[in-house]
């Protein structure tokens, strides 16, 4: 059988390793200082929610898998710092 079933301790560590990203990451998302690297993926990300095309009316020279993943997570939610803020923590989690 090539999927297993998920044990009650798997479920554990994975609701523990998921509140450890969050607790870690928490002292962030208040602040509104943000970092330089993060206001390109906001603000491609937001062009992406837009309409526009990568590359097209804003550039930067970063892969575009983010900035479709952070536009549709602005499609999906609403286009805030908080969303761009726990799609990064999501990204984290799952890494």
């Amino acid at each position: 059988m090539f999927f297993k079933k998920i044990k009650f301790n798997e479920y554990f560590l994975i609701l523990s390793f998921g509140l450890f990203v969050f607790l870690t990451q928490f002292y962030s998302i208040g602040v509104e200082v943000i970092n330089w690297d993060e206001s390109d993926f906001i603000l491609m990300g937001s062009s992406f929610y837009n309409g526009n095309l990568p590359y097209v009316e804003v550039w930067d020279l970063k892969p575009p898998l983010h900035f479709f993943y952070l536009g549709t997570v602005f499609k999906l939610f609403s286009p805030s710092l908080l969303t761009a803020r726990l799609a990064g923590d999501f990204l984290i989690f799952i890494t």
